[in-house]
């Protein structure tokens, strides 16, 4: 990677794919692809900073600056093949210097030289190892990964991203990795209202991010909503009881308290002591039979009595999974 002149550095990012061969391109495949990645950009800044992807409140003005990428140029890779974008955006350190003027409450230090798309690719690595302990997952990102499960269809085959600690290794964005965030969506628990007992220890002010203590030493990462921060900084170094949504890891764990109402806690409130549990993860929707559809549950019969051999088998399976 090289700076330019304008304090930002390039990253190349190879499309391949039948909509990616030839002299040009596929306008409809581009702008899939693009569309789509700036919106995994947003989200893995978000949960990389403040522990969250939902999008709620206002984003830091200076993290906006850091996932504005721009184009240089673009032309035909004559050796791999498929097209290769030359992709400008800045580092953390230049756009968004306020986020280091502070310590991480998490231990997970920020890197002044990463880009965006360096924290693309740490989101997408936990994607593809299939980390369901990762706190860089939440639902909603998930459900942002998993649309590109359609880039088959639309002439994509892989995007290869090149950043300053995956240039060995590329970020790899395909409809692989679509259908492992799919999965990772249905196994995450649904967010939760819940109330939280806890004593206020740490608070990041930029990021709205809190440490809160809770019994047995364990610890909740929490992200107050609101803009006016004064209501919560005021009760520092108290017992409080905070409501708000719970989120959830894909192992069922909790991530982060999404929280938009404080007080200070009294006896009364030990109940609430103790995180919830997660909910079943919701599971995807049985498609009902169309008005004279076979049920393929039909076709099972004669399996135990030996009618039907291991090619027919295999076949009804399948047939009867894509029901």
């Amino acid at each position: 990677m090289r700076r330019t002149n304008f304090n930002t550095i390039e990253h190349p990012i190879r499309l391949t794919g039948s909509a990616f061969e030839g002299r040009g391109y596929d306008p409809g495949a581009s702008a899939f692809f693009w569309r789509n990645l700036e919106k995994s950009l947003y989200d893995a800044a978000r949960i990389t900073v403040f522990g969250s992807s939902r999008r709620i409140g206002r984003p830091l003005k200076e993290l906006s600056e850091a996932w504005d990428l721009r184009i240089e140029d673009e032309g035909p890779d004559t050796k791999l093949g498929g097209r290769v974008f030359l992709a400008l955006l800045p580092t953390i350190g230049d756009a968004a210097p306020k986020l280091f003027d502070q310590r991480s409450l998490f231990g997970d230090t920020l890197n002044r030289d990463d880009t965006v798309l360096d924290w693309l690719g740490d989101v997408t690595a936990a994607v593809w190892r299939e980390d369901r302990e990762s706190t860089l997952l939440d639902s909603e990102l998930l459900s942002q990964l998993a649309k590109y499960k359609r880039a088959t269809t639309k002439g994509l085959e892989e995007a290869d991203i090149q950043t300053r600690r995956y240039h060995k290794h590329p970020v790899r964005v395909n409809a692989e990795l679509g259908t492992k965030a799919e999965e990772l969506v249905h196994e995450t628990p649904p967010a939760q209202v819940a109330r939280i007992k806890g004593f206020l220890n740490q608070m990041a002010y930029l990021e709205r991010s809190l440490l809160l203590n809770l019994d047995a030493g364990h610890k909740l990462r929490v992200l107050w909503e609101p803009e006016n921060i004064e209501e919560i900084k005021a009760l520092l170094g108290r017992h409080v009881l905070l409501e708000g949504k719970l989120e959830f890891r894909p192992n069922g764990q909790p991530l982060i308290l999404l929280a938009d109402r404080v007080r200070e806690a009294t006896e009364r409130d030990e109940a609430w002591s103790q995180v919830p549990r997660a909910a079943a993860a919701a599971q995807p929707k049985a498609r009902l039979l169309l008005p004279n559809e076979a049920n393929p549950l039909e076709k099972l019969s004669g399996i135990l009595d030996g009618r039907v051999d291991d090619e027919q088998f295999t076949r009804m399976v399948e047939e009867f999974s894509r029901a």
